[in-house]
């Protein structure tokens, strides 16, 4: 279950222990895509399914939000301000299929 409070929204199990936080983008709680959206531990990124959870635990410093089955992902990345945009530069990035397999960058 999901809920909002204070402007943040998390998950709690059925017993209401807090399990994440949704990662917030464009000044609201992460959309869903392909049925996946964005959480965080602390400032780490991973991917939460509605009513069944965390399927990948936050490890991630950037992650996008999934497409087709797939997401780049990586372990490190600066934040680039340009005014009002907030952007991302790494040399390190992945893809993850949402099974959780790490996965070719051409498959991308």
């Amino acid at each position: 279950m999901v809920i909002n409070s204070d402007d943040v929204c998390i998950g709690i199990d059925k017993n209401d222990n807090k399990l994440f936080e949704v990662y917030w983008f464009n000044n609201r709680p992460d959309y869903l895509e392909d049925g996946l959206f964005r959480i965080k531990k602390g400032d780490k990124v991973g991917y939460a399914i509605v009513n069944e959870g965390i399927i990948i635990e936050p490890q991630f410093r950037c992650a996008n939000a999934f497409e087709n089955g797939k997401v780049k992902v990586t372990k490190n990345c600066n934040s680039i301000s340009d005014g009002e945009y907030t952007g991302v530069e790494n040399d390190s990035s992945l893809f993850v299929d949402n099974t959780r397999k790490k996965i070719d960058q051409n498959y991308y």
